[in-house]
């Protein structure tokens, strides 16, 4: 089991995976839904904690690429996981820095 910090942005776009609101709402969900018991964090906005059963972000990755209704070219995930140090994304980023800063995780220490 894994805390995860999973952000996403969904492009304005319509696109042949549906409209935002249909791609907003299935990313939603299937978050939820890879959640334990339904424990999850989700006041802000696009950004959602939780407590799962999955080990690893990878785990995470394949369950909304398996479940949830998006655009990888229009929309963009990020899977932090906050227990151990692992990231992924789903769709294209082009800001080099997300590697830098998820690196930098590596090499630091204590909380």
């Amino acid at each position: 089991m894994s805390v995860f910090a999973i952000s996403f942005r969904i492009g304005d776009e319509n696109s042949p995976y549906g409209g935002y609101d249909t791609r907003y709402d299935s990313v939603n969900e299937c978050i939820r839904q890879c959640a334990t018991n339904g424990t999850y964090w989700d006041e802000t906005t696009s950004f959602i904690l939780i407590d799962s059963q999955f080990d690893s972000s990878d785990e995470v990755r394949s369950a909304l690429k398996q479940n949830a209704v998006y655009d990888e070219n229009l929309d963009l995930i990020l899977i932090i996981n906050l227990t151990k140090i692992g990231f992924k994304t789903l769709g294209t980023y082009t800001d080099s820095d997300l590697d830098k800063i998820m690196a930098s995780r590596r090499s630091s220490s204590g909380g």
